[in-house]
């Protein structure tokens, strides 16, 4: 393959299903967690699960084709009161948080010119996941309204091949949520929540059950949610990549 309209980016299974929902034709590529599929136009989109991380999403960027445009899209966490679960967020600016939760760098992102139902505002991304209020709070000082952990990567490599970016993102946990830790049930090579290893984790730890399953009702409506708002953005690729960039 060596060009694309689109090359959309997930972390996890889930949310790479809910833009693989919003594609037709869609088949695998063999031997990678990649697909490829039409937009409502009949253009051509790449979906990529990158797993979990800023490293992994820079090396799925790094090694994406030629493509008119990128999108980032998943889950990510709140970081204002007034947004909840299954609340849509375009970026309109990314913000790379260093370890102390404070901005590193700033990018302006165009939002793309279309109503999906959500909220337009800056998403902060940070390498590491922010898991209680307190770091959540912390890193709401840079302006962000949301924050994941892999938009930032995607946007550098973006901006490096001068090719257009956006990032939709659907809120998991509110800001008043604690994310269960999620060190050691990561599975090395892809980059997903091993449940095998999640299971023994909350074994070790049962005080954690409660909040693993909130996260599992909040994965069901964001990823609900998310398919809407992807189904809606991805009609056809003037919205991402600009008129006249279709090659089908």
């Amino acid at each position: 393959m060596t060009e694309v309209d689109i090359a959309a980016f997930a972390a996890l299974g889930w949310e790479a299903r809910a833009v693989l929902g919003a594609l037709r034709d869609v088949r695998p590529l063999p031997g990678k967690r990649q697909w490829l599929g039409r937009l409502g136009d009949g253009c051509s989109c790449l979906v990529v699960q990158t797993g979990i991380g800023p490293q992994r999403a820079a090396a799925a960027a790094a090694a994406a084709p030629h493509a008119g445009a990128f999108l980032s899209t998943g889950c990510a966490g709140a970081l204002v009161p007034w947004l909840r679960t299954g609340d849509v967020v375009l970026a309109t600016e990314v913000i790379r948080l260093d370890p102390g939760c404070r901005p590193a760098a700033r990018m302006a992102v165009p939002c793309p010119a279309l109503d999906v139902g959500g909220d337009a505002g800056p998403i902060a991304s940070s390498a590491t996941v922010l898991s209680s209020t307190v770091e959540k709070t912390a890193a709401a000082g840079c302006g962000a309204v949301a924050v994941d952990m892999e938009s930032w990567s995607l946007a550098a490599e973006a901006a490096r091949r001068g090719v257009r970016f956006a990032a939709v993102r659907v809120v998991l946990d509110a800001v008043t949520d604690v994310v269960p830790d999620f060190t050691g049930v990561l599975d090395a090579e892809t980059g997903e929540v091993d449940a095998w290893r999640a299971a023994r984790g909350l074994l070790a730890r049962p005080w954690m059950v409660p909040a693993a399953l909130r996260m599992a009702r909040q994965r069901s409506e964001a990823a609900e949610q998310l398919g809407e708002a992807l189904g809606m953005l991805l009609r056809d690729v003037a919205t991402l990549a600009g008129p006249g960039r279709g090659r089908s």
